[in-house]
């Protein structure tokens, strides 16, 4: 009889430092990642990172306790005041690069094939843009500094498209195009 309770108890246990886990990891993944911001020092665009370890302990304990990882400005400037944090807001997972890049596909078709982008940041294989030019980029390849101009430009091509593109122009010689 003491086994079974014994057993039942290891079990939730394990069931609720699961979904704890998870829970937790679902917080941390909301700060990690690059963004852009204003340096209020120079008025310019710089990508920085969250310290994501940080940020949890701090929204655990109930206080604001955000710090820069890392930053384009860095090692120059390290040290200085992180006054572009005040930028961050009450939700930094929106400020994400690929929080903006997948919200940007969403509901849009790949101009290539026609097909609808449904939840783009939880897929394996990323989508990429396509330029005036016909150059292709893939979204994961996209500097945060030029986030706004590439979202503004380009257009959306799914991963299918892309690879098969990318192969098409990297191996014209194994392409055979059917009638």
């Amino acid at each position: 009889m003491y086994l079974s309770l014994y057993l039942l108890a290891a079990a939730a246990i394990i069931i609720v430092g699961y979904v704890a886990g998870v829970a937790l990891m679902r917080r941390y993944r909301r700060y990690e990642g690059e963004m852009t911001l204003t340096c209020p020092e120079n008025r310019e665009h710089v990508v920085v990172e969250l310290n994501p370890k940080r940020a949890l302990a701090g929204e655990i304990a109930g206080i604001d306790d955000l710090a820069l990882r890392a930053c384009t400005r860095w090692p120059e400037r390290a040290g200085c005041d992180e006054g572009c944090l005040d930028q961050v807001g009450a939700d930094p997972h929106a400020l994400l690069a690929r929080v903006r890049i997948a919200e940007w596909f969403e509901h849009k078709e790949c101009v290539l094939c026609g097909r609808e982008f449904k939840r783009v940041e939880d897929q394996e294989h990323q989508p990429a843009f396509l330029d005036r030019d016909g150059a292709l980029i893939a979204s994961t390849d996209v500097d945060p500094r030029r986030l706004d101009i590439v979202l503004a430009t380009h257009l959306p091509v799914c991963w299918n498209c892309y690879s098969a593109e990318t192969f098409r122009r990297r191996h014209p010689e194994l392409v055979v195009e059917s009638a």
